[in-house]
């Protein structure tokens, strides 16, 4: 809605299906913004929010070309802690 300016990146480019995105823009907020499935608009360097691989279980970190690095589970909160602060200390809580 609105659209932008600039082409989004590799990073900005993870998508899901209507009906998920419908869901996470309504009752599974929390559970997206906890797993990296939704950023902040307000967020500048989204390769700082890792994403939950659930079918691969593991936490990665996305690069600017598009490569995902795996990180630690650890390694994985304390970078949304440092992103999102005492907010997703409450997501937390309320997931």
């Amino acid at each position: 809605m609105g659209g932008r300016l600039h082409f989004p990146t590799v990073v900005e480019g993870l998508t899901v299906c209507s009906v998920d995105n419908a869901a996470f823009e309504a009752h599974l907020q929390t559970m997206a913004l906890l797993s990296g499935w939704k950023v902040r608009g307000w967020v500048r360097d989204q390769t700082q929010v890792p994403v939950w691989y659930g079918p691969e279980r593991r936490w990665c970190r996305l690069t600017p070309d598009g490569r995902r690095v795996p990180v630690s589970k650890r390694r994985a909160v304390r970078m949304m802690h440092d992103v999102y602060g005492q907010e997703w200390d409450e997501w937390r809580l309320s997931a």
